[in-house]
């Protein structure tokens, strides 16, 4: 690893060195072989990175400001590898987490973890062609504490079923090593109780910015983060945005159809649970009536 990231790093002077147009202008085979390179280096988070990377610069209208955010956390993690000894353990754990070191389920689970009742506030699907992803938040009922559970399974494999939206489950969690908003796991029986979940610490976007900027101060490769906003949804010019009282808005995500949104809240205030990534949002669920309605 410590070999194949010193040549990455020679890699990516030169990519800077040479400006993003030029970069916008290379093949696919340029982003697909420095990726190959990073896998046969045991690498293959980063590698998965490089690669997709080919698909920013193809991109129409803003393309610069994502790719250049992108460089920039593959440069934090090739210097901070080289200093890790010296890191703070969660920040190692996140920098370890960014490369695509896996870590071993039954080491999580040895590890122990916090009995709670856990309410599930929402499921996101994502993945490729190769792999599906799948994102379940829950919400510690006596803290507030959010954590992620991240499902994988191969193109054509069948994901573990994901908890109830809306429901409260006592179980015991997990979590892996690393920084906020924690990633977890079930370990042991699950029992669903009685009661409806809700959304904690709901806020405004200006709150959630903050938040957001408090948990990449932490982990400077965080993607995605979760959103707990109370606002009202409303269309502009075919778009779709969530506005909050003091008028701040953020951008619906492109591949949600805003209408059930709409149709469920009236376009009145409510309380939206999702996730913020690259200063979009996408929800996965909206409160109606005190209850959790997916969308």
């Amino acid at each position: 690893m410590t070999a194949g990231l010193a040549s990455f790093d020679v890699w990516l002077t030169d990519l800077v060195r040479s400006g993003l147009g030029a970069a916008r202008r290379q093949p696919y085979r340029f982003w697909d072989e420095a990726a190959a390179r990073l896998v046969d280096a045991q690498v293959p988070g980063l590698a998965d990175r490089v690669r997709g990377a080919a698909g920013l610069v193809a991109r129409r209208g803003d393309w610069a400001a994502p790719l250049l955010t992108e460089l920039g956390r593959w440069f934090a993690a090739v210097r901070a590898w080289g200093r890790r000894a010296a890191l703070p353990t969660p920040v190692a754990a996140d920098l370890l987490t960014f490369l695509g070191v896996a870590r071993r389920r039954d080491d999580v689970m040895a590890a122990g973890g916090v009995r709670d009742r856990w309410h599930v506030l929402g499921v996101r699907l994502g993945g490729d062609d190769r792999i599906r992803s799948q994102r379940t938040w829950l919400a510690a009922e006596s803290t507030g504490e959010l954590v992620l559970l991240l499902d994988f399974a191969a193109a054509g494999a069948t994901l573990q079923v994901a908890g109830v939206t809306g429901t409260i489950v006592d179980a015991t969690v997990a979590r892996y090593p690393g920084g906020a908003p924690p990633r977890g796991l079930f370990t042991g029986d699950q029992r669903v109780v009685p009661g409806a979940a809700f959304v904690p610490d709901a806020t405004d976007i200006a709150g959630l910015l903050d938040r957001r900027a408090t948990w990449l101060a932490g982990n400077p490769w965080l993607d995605r983060v979760p959103a707990a906003l109370v606002g009202a949804p409303t269309l502009v010019d075919g778009r779709a945005w969530f506005v909050d009282a003091a008028g701040a808005a953020l951008p619906i995500a492109d591949d949600l159809d805003p209408w059930p949104l709409l149709a469920l809240t009236g376009g009145g205030r409510t309380t939206l649970f999702g996730e913020l990534e690259h200063g979009t949002l996408h929800p996965a669920t909206v409160t109606v009536d005190d209850e959790l309605v997916p969308l």
